[in-house]
Order: structure tokens, then C-alpha cells, then sequence
């Protein structure tokens, strides 16, 4: 009888926890939309469509990075030596920056070929703040790797709530510094830099929390670790790569349209369309 109640608390428990981390989830892209919707109506819409754009070719990259953070929290669960752990968590950052330092390469070559007048129908009425636009998607692009990295790290260790609820709390906040920048500025750069801003407070909690708690993950214990890079081979490349191959189709989904629009209509139009899919999205994650 004790066995059964007990049983019944921990699938009530498990239940409130996934009630948890759906509302909360919801809550976040509902604050997402938000954010979007304060600056769609402050900033020059040009500019917020030539960011949107960035953002879709940045996620070429990040389609190439599919099921690698899934890896860690797959891996990172099991019982295999601590070393191989280690070897997963840094393969994956390594691999991770040889990627986005590959794309700032071809990035950089494609500009001198005059890539971005061809994929930005009016481009010449952002040809001034391209590179800073750029510029902005790539550093969010590093510091988006270290974060992911990190939440994988907590959630390998059963702290979704944790990571739910920073994820919660740096929308909030970031929410809150965009409706003060509404006040004073209408310069869209000013609204990404600050969220390069909070993303490195984020990133500086998460990595003291990793080293408080999980010090075995943290980043000089993982330098101090013997690296392999058969690794790979062992653990990762086997389960990340149908993960790899089947976001194709969310990139074709996603991002393709948005190019496609850069390509043939107005910025302005491919802001409004941005708006649009933000909207769907947040309504989507609130109705669970």
C-alpha cells in the first residue's frame, strides 16, 4: 500500500514538473513575441528585415549543429567514463566553433563577390550597417554556442527547471531593457547590442553555476581532460547525424521562405512576414 502512494506522489510530481516546464516555455515565447512586436514598431523596418535575413543564413550553421547539444544531455546521461563525458562536451564546442569560424570565412569571400547585393533585393538602402548587422549575428552566434553548450550540461544533469527558468528570466529582463530603449533610441543596433549584453551575463551565471555544481564540466577541467578526437566516431556522429539530416526540412520550412523574400521583395516585407511567423510561434508554445 505505502509502495502505491508512493508511486502516485511520483507521478504526480513528474507530472506538476512537465506542467512546469510547459507553461513556463510558453510564457517565454509569448515574452519573445513580445519583444519582437516593440521593436518591429520602434526600429526602422529595413533594418529589422536585413537582421531577420542574417539570422536565416546564420542558421545554416546552426543546421550543421543539430543533434550535437542533444549528444550531451544523450551521453552525458549514461554510465561511461567521466573522460568520454568530458571528450563529448568539448568535441562538441570544438566542433561547434570550427563551424562558425568556417562560415565567417565564406561569409567574408561571398561579401567581396557581391553575395549579399544579390541575395537583398534593396540593398542598397542598408549598405551601410551590413557589416555591423553581420557582425552582431555572428557574435550572438558564439555566444548562443557557449549557452547552448551550457544548458545542455544542466539538463544532462536533471536541472530542466533551472534552465527553463533562466530562460524565463533573460526574456523577462530583456523585455523590460527594450521597452526603456523604446523611449530613447530607434536604432535597431542598439536593441542587439544589449542582447549581446544579457547574453553574457547569462553566460557568466551559467558557467559559475557549471563550476560550482558540476566543476567536472567546467571549462578548465574539460582542457585538462586527455581529447580524443575518435570521440566523434564513438559517440556523437552516430546519433547526431539523422538528427542533422532530418532538420533539413526545418531549415527549408523556417529560413528558405525568408530568403527567398530578402531576395524578391522588400525588407520591410520580410520583417512583417517575421512578425507573422513570431506570432504563430508564441501561439503554438502558449497553447502547448
Amino acid at each position: 500500500m505505502n509502495f502505491s502512494f508512493g508511486r502516485k506522489d511520483e507521478q504526480n510530481s513528474l507530472l506538476k514538473s512537465i506542467i512546469h516546464l510547459i507553461g513556463v516555455n510558453g510564457v517565454s515565447y509569448f515574452l519573445l513575441f513580445l519583444i519582437s512586436i516593440v521593436i518591429f514598431r520602434t526600429v526602422d523596418k529595413s533594418f529589422y528585415g536585413l537582421y531577420v535575413i542574417m539570422l536565416s543564413l546564420f542558421a545554416i550553421v546552426e543546421l550543421l549543429m543539430a543533434g550535437f547539444n542533444d549528444s550531451i544531455v544523450r551521453f552525458l546521461k549514461d554510465k561511461i567514463p567521466l573522460v568520454d563525458k568530458q571528450n563529448i562536451v568539448l568535441f562538441v564546442l570544438y566542433y561547434k566553433y570550427f563551424l562558425i569560424f568556417s562560415f565567417i570565412t565564406i561569409v567574408y569571400f561571398a561579401k567581396q563577390y557581391g553575395f549579399f547585393e544579390f541575395l537583398i533585393g534593396n540593398y542598397s538602402e542598408v549598405a551601410d550597417v551590413v557589416d555591423s548587422f553581420l557582425l552582431v549575428a555572428i557574435l550572438n552566434g558564439i555566444f548562443s554556442a557557449f549557452i547552448g553548450v551550457n544548458n545542455c550540461i544542466l539538463n544532462s544533469q536533471y536541472q530542466y527547471k533551472l534552465t527553463a527558468n533562466i530562460t524565463f528570466f533573460r526574456n523577462l529582463i530583456y523585455l523590460l531593457i527594450v521597452v526603456a530603449l523604446s523611449f530613447y533610441s530607434q536604432d535597431y543596433l542598439d536593441y542587439l547590442y544589449s542582447s549581446i549584453a544579457v547574453s553574457i551575463v547569462l553566460l557568466m551565471y551559467l558557467s559559475i553555476k557549471i563550476n560550482k555544481d558540476f566543476s567536472e564540466f567546467s571549462i578548465p577541467s574539460l582542457i585538462r581532460s586527455k581529447f580524443s578526437v575518435d570521440i566523434g566516431k564513438k559517440y556523437i556522429f552516430p546519433y547526431a547525424a539523422p538528427l542533422t539530416g532530418s532538420s533539413l526540412l526545418t531549415y527549408v520550412k523556417n529560413h528558405l521562405p525568408t530568403l527567398i523574400l530578402g531576395k524578391e521583395f522588400d525588407l520591410e516585407d520580410v520583417a512583417v512576414f517575421s512578425i507573422l511567423k513570431t506570432f504563430f510561434k508564441a501561439l503554438h508554445s502558449v497553447s502547448g
